[in-house]
């Protein structure tokens, strides 16, 4: 098991916590990618029915 100093917690921490920052932010960008994608289509039909 390797030993961490305070200042490499610390830093390992704030790496973590970037790491579920970045996920969060990737997971919120996929969904509004997906939201978007489904509201284009309804568009698209509601326009061909006109």
């Amino acid at each position: 098991m390797v030993r961490l100093d305070d200042t490499e917690a610390d830093a390992f921490e704030h790496l973590l916590v970037l790491n579920l920052h970045i996920l969060t932010v990737d997971a919120a960008h996929a969904h509004w990618e997906q939201a978007m994608s489904e509201l284009i289509t309804t568009i698209e039909q509601q326009v061909a029915l006109i």
